[in-house]
């Protein structure tokens, strides 16, 4: 009895034994299966991707994603990298763009992750991007828009049976442009932003559709504006929206531009920078006969706003400086050295020279507007500049006592009000820039007049008379004060 049961035992032990190495065969033979099985798939999969027919397939997904029409050259491979040697877009009346064009692009593929095409890198030798209303390529898309960042198609080239190894989107890193062409013109088609040869550096952000994106080098140009050099540029680009975070710009060689600020570009476009100058020299500015008779620096905090594309509408406000200012070289300070008897009218510095702005169009409004040299005259007033007309020039002048002294009557009858160790006048200057008119001559004569008929009655018929008929040095001696402050205003 024990010895039947000790062999059931063993032939049981046998049995399981070659079920269990059975069964770890046919496992092994399933694995084998499975592996060749994902493996042919793969390389099926990685084969269609490198055909035609995916490429074909990635110029109808691009067409239906960005409503345009789509010209890819031939796609070369070599291992998991891709080359492209152009790639063009039209886009419809629809699209955000009117063209892009990249030439030398190369793509490093990383795999398939959640349905994703993983692309960690892109190089790109130049893109150039085209904003305009003109331009566009056949009508309005119909289609449906697909999610952000899905590049499904109605028309899929791609057999069901292998769907899920193939990538129905792709993911993008680190996107290297060597040069970035850049153009916005307005709808007459006039350019109003270009940006040129712009090394660009772009990385998307974890909202779709949102990008970091930094340059350096090149050009930046603005119409009615110099061509500006980019120091640094980094700017958040989502949608149809531009977020600068900081801008470093240099125009005319040394003066510098920066700032930050957004610009819409949607439905309702609206621009807001705000900016700071520093280092302009006056004489990137001035006509030649001047560059030589007023010299400085402008610096200054300033605002723009408006609509991107209609400089009509356009508003900059902020103050200026003019620092190291000098005025010379002017026949008028040489008289006024010489009625004064103080030399330092010949070479007039500026030891303080600002002003408040709002420039809408041709319209700008000067406010707060200081010009003081120290020891000798202070300015201060506001006005209006239009089509080259003064209007509501209101001014203060003011003189150190004892300047004016070889003027009868000015600093008795005229300059009465003293503050700030100076003696002041209200000014009232219109007409042209070219042509000022002021007030301040009449009423220095009429006090000269005054004073002389009140100090020397028996000869006031004659003084007046000549004054009258010529003014006097020391009449002269007035207004040519006045007029040698005029010229800051051009």
């Amino acid at each position: 009895m024990g010895t039947k049961s000790r062999k059931n035992r063993k032939k049981s032990k046998q049995q399981s034994s070659t079920a269990l190495k059975w069964l770890l065969v046919t496992c092994g033979l399933l694995a084998v299966v499975v592996f060749i099985g994902i493996f042919v798939i793969k390389n099926f999969a990685i084969n269609f991707l490198k055909s035609d027919s995916f490429r074909d397939y990635i110029i109808t997904a691009m067409e239906e994603k960005l409503h345009a029409d789509i010209d890819l050259q031939q796609l070369r491979w070599e291992g998991s990298t891709v080359y492209a040697d152009t790639w063009r877009a039209q886009g419809h009346a629809d699209a955000a763009f009117s063209k892009i064009e990249m030439d030398g692009m190369r793509a490093t593929l990383d795999g398939v992750e959640d349905a994703a095409l993983q692309i960690p890198e892109i190089r790109i030798n130049q893109v150039s991007l085209e904003f305009s209303k003109q331009k566009r390529a056949g009508a309005p898309s119909t289609e449906v828009n697909a999610p952000s960042g899905d590049t499904k198609t109605s028309s899929s080239p791609i057999p069901s049976w292998l769907k899920n190894w193939v990538p129905n989107r792709v993911e993008t890193g680190i996107i290297h442009v060597g040069a970035t062409n850049l153009t916005f013109r307005d709808e007459q088609g006039t350019q109003q932003l270009a940006l040129t040869s712009v090394e660009t550096q772009s990385k998307p952000m974890s909202s779709p559709g949102s990008w970091e994106i930094q340059a350096r080098n090149g050009q930046l140009s603005l119409a009615n504006f110099p061509t500006l050099s980019i120091r640094k540029f980094e700017t958040r680009w989502n949608h149809n929206d531009i977020f600068i975070n900081q801008a470093e710009l240099v125009f005319y060689d040394s003066a510098e531009i920066s700032g930050s600020g957004d610009i819409l570009l949607g439905s309702r476009p609206e621009l807001n920078l705000d900016l700071k100058l520093s280092n302009l020299d006056t004489a990137n500015l001035l006509s030649a006969d001047w560059k030589k008779k007023i010299t400085g620096t402008l610096h200054g905090d300033f605002t723009i706003k408006g609509e991107p594309g209609k400089r009509s509408s356009l508003i900059s406000k902020g103050e200026l400086q003019l620092k190291n200012g000098v005025i010379e070289g002017l026949p008028m300070l040489e008289l006024i050295a010489t009625y004064t008897k103080m030399q330092r009218f010949k070479r007039l510095a500026l030891h303080q020279a600002s002003a408040d702005f709002v420039k809408k169009g041709d319209r700008i409004e000067i406010s707060k507007l200081i010009l003081q040299s120290d020891g000798l005259t202070r300015l201060e007033g506001s006005f209006t500049l239009e089509n080259r007309q003064i209007s509501n020039g209101k001014f203060r002048l003011g003189v150190t006592p004892g300047t004016l002294r070889w003027i009868p009557g000015a600093e008795q009858k005229v300059f009465t009000q003293a503050q700030d160790g100076f003696l002041w006048t209200p000014l009232v200057i219109s007409g042209s820039l070219d042509q000022p008119k002021e007030d301040l001559t009449a009423r220095l004569t009429g006090a000269a007049i005054e004073t002389l008929v009140n100090d020397a009655p028996a000869q006031a018929t004659d003084a007046a008379k000549k004054i009258l008929s010529n003014p006097s040095d020391a009449i002269n001696t007035g207004k040519k004060l006045i007029d040698s402050l005029i010229p800051l205003l051009k």
